[in-house]
């Protein structure tokens, strides 16, 4: 199972963080890229969301850097989100 980092998966239904992958393949060619969907909820419960897209010869360590940093940018943001409301709810 070599390419599972290329095939489709859905994300998965819960309250924190979720990915998502989705290839680019057309009718029965081969992918060419892949798309990593990150996804996470705000205290409200709406969806915030990142996506990188990768070529398929892309190395799978420079993807996981890569999504790494973007899953952490991905909480800060929802993270600020959660505080500002959190302080106008305390004001």
């Amino acid at each position: 199972m070599a390419d599972r980092h290329h095939r489709r998966r859905a994300p998965r239904k819960n309250w924190g963080f979720s990915w998502g992958r989705v290839t680019s393949a057309r009718g029965g060619l081969p992918p060419t890229s892949v798309e990593w969907r990150l996804f996470r909820r705000d205290h409200t419960g709406r969806l915030h969301f990142a996506y990188r897209r990768f070529a398929v010869d892309t190395p799978r360590e420079h993807i996981a850097r890569v999504l790494l940093v973007a899953r952490r940018q991905l909480r800060e943001a929802v993270d600020e989100i959660d505080l500002a409301a959190l302080m106008r709810e305390a004001a």
